[in-house]
């Protein structure tokens, strides 16, 4: 429990109707959570408003009520101020004893290579023996134990409980996947990062932010958030919108990575690839380093120099990140191999951009002995303009595509499917399956020796969203069904 007036010493109310002397129990942005004795934030969503709801909280027992807009009146202590979002953030914080200045917080952002980056840090970290906390798309970890993730980066109230968490349970450091969504919405405004990263830069979202430019601005709000004094800056120098990101930061604490010596303090010697993992000596402020992967992809010469980055602004040793790079052994759901002893490639990927699967389908062109099956989709109530650029990418870099549903949502399958198709000019390198679970069995059962069956959009869910239901599905585990089903037919050319 804690002091309403101590929860509120730092948002700067604009006015305050009622006594702030009050124990407060818990607190709140959704009004159905409320009970007797909690503090109600009312938020602007993307569907609804807090506001609206105000009323509801307090029959509900909300003793105060924090809003930013109209004149709410009822049984309650009122507090004004200027931005609700930011508001919860602060009070999320005070309320869990101010845990985010207690540890040391790596802000990680970009479209694709968030999650792979923050696996390889925290793998890295524990080979230096630091122990760190990690919150992103696949799961939570709190420094004990996993919990799933609903959100890249949750809520304040949420996020903050999980920071108090890490803390008590002896962690020094937190390693936080930073969506769009959450700079948008202020989720993370009261955190001050030591380290904050831009992995990549293309088109994703814009259902939300509607045009790349927002987009763009959004992601390098990171960087304003950086911790003053004694933070660093980690930034993909080969980005088109560099200078932006540099605006934000003093050049004494940056440090930049590419694939070219002259831009980057991070930067490759020597590089080598295939579809069982990567090899690269990066050279480095500190040195040059040999670095051994197991994961897949070209593409993870951009992470692992992120990460690289990332624990060279923290301390680590040359010898350590050598160590931890080595041990990280897959990313679920990321070129994540299902190998049942079969004779042909299978790889589940969460490819779900143009630039994503560009990169994953590129790389499957410069390894793959025989042929190349991608299954794909896209997903409902979103971004529709990408559609059309991803069956395109399907039909120049696979020999034969399988479109199907990925999460449709409450649009119709069919209606995606036939936007995905407008890219795709040859028809007969492709077949339509709405049903997911029949898609990969095809694609199982079409693959021959030497081929590599690409998987691509829903990565590490186990989850399938159709209409408002969300439903029980793994692509790992269907393909593992069908594989083994082939197995046991013997039936391999």
């Amino acid at each position: 429990m804690k002091n309403l007036k101590e929860l509120i010493s730092k948002i700067n109310p604009l006015k305050i109707r009622g006594n702030i002397n009050l124990p407060v129990k818990s607190l709140h942005f959704d009004s159905r959570k409320i009970k007797s004795g909690d503090l109600f934030i009312a938020v602007k969503g993307v569907n609804t408003d807090g506001h609206n709801y105000i009323n509801k909280a307090i029959e509900r027992g909300a003793v105060a009520v924090v809003y930013e807009k109209g004149e709410p009146t009822g049984n309650a202590t009122f507090i004004r101020v200027k931005n609700t979002r930011q508001a919860l953030s602060i009070i999320s914080d005070n309320f869990f004893g101010s845990p985010s200045k207690k540890m040391k917080y790596i802000g990680i952002t970009g479209t694709n290579g968030k999650t792979t980056t923050s696996f390889l840090v925290k793998s890295i970290f524990d080979s230096a023996g630091i122990k760190s906390g990690m919150l992103g798309t696949i799961y939570y970890n709190n420094g004990e134990k996993l919990l799933p993730a609903q959100l890249t980066t949750p809520e304040p109230v949420f996020m903050h409980k999980c920071f108090q968490d890490m803390y008590l349970n002896g962690c020094s450091h937190c390693i936080l996947e930073v969506s769009s969504h959450s700079l948008s919405q202020d989720r993370v405004y009261s955190i001050e990062f030591s380290t904050a990263v831009i992995t990549s830069i293309s088109r994703d979202h814009l259902d939300y932010h509607h045009t790349l430019k927002d987009y763009i601005n959004t992601k390098a709000h990171l960087f304003d958030l950086l911790k003053p004094g004694g933070s660093t800056a980690i930034i993909n120098a080969d980005l088109d919108s560099t200078s932006l990101f540099y605006s934000k930061v003093s050049s004494s604490n940056i440090l930049k990575y590419s694939l070219n010596k002259d831009k980057g303090d991070i930067y490759p010697v020597t590089f080598t690839y295939d579809d069982n993992g990567t090899s690269a000596t990066i050279g480095t402020p500190e040195g040059k380093i040999k670095l051994e992967s197991k994961l897949a992809g070209n593409f993870q010469l951009y992470n692992l120099m992120a990460a690289t980055g990332v624990a060279i602004a923290n301390g680590v040793s040359l010898e350590k990140i050598v160590e931890g790079v080595k041990s990280l052994k897959s990313v679920p759901g990321r070129l994540e191999r299902v190998d049942l002893g079969q004779n042909f490639t299978v790889f589940i990927d969460y490819a779900h951009t143009p630039d994503a699967m560009e990169k994953v389908l590129s790389f499957t062109k410069k390894v793959v002995k025989g042929r190349i099956i991608a299954l794909f989709g896209c997903g409902g109530n979103r971004d529709k303009g990408k559609r059309p650029e991803m069956g395109r990418i399907a039909e120049e870099y696979s020999d034969f595509a399988i479109v199907t549903s990925d999460n449709p949502r409450k649009e119709n399958p069919f209606v995606i499917i036939d936007q995905i198709l407008t890219g795709i000019k040859n028809k007969n390198k492709v077949e339509i399956q709405v049903d997911r679970k029949t898609a990969i069995k095809t694609a199982i059962n079409l693959a021959e020796k030497n081929d590599i069956v690409l998987i691509l959009g829903k990565g590490h869910e186990n989850y399938q969203v159709i209409g408002d239901k969300k439903i029980e599905f793994d692509d790992r585990v269907v393909a593992s069904e069908f594989i083994r089903k082939r197995l046991n037919k013997n039936d391999f050319a």
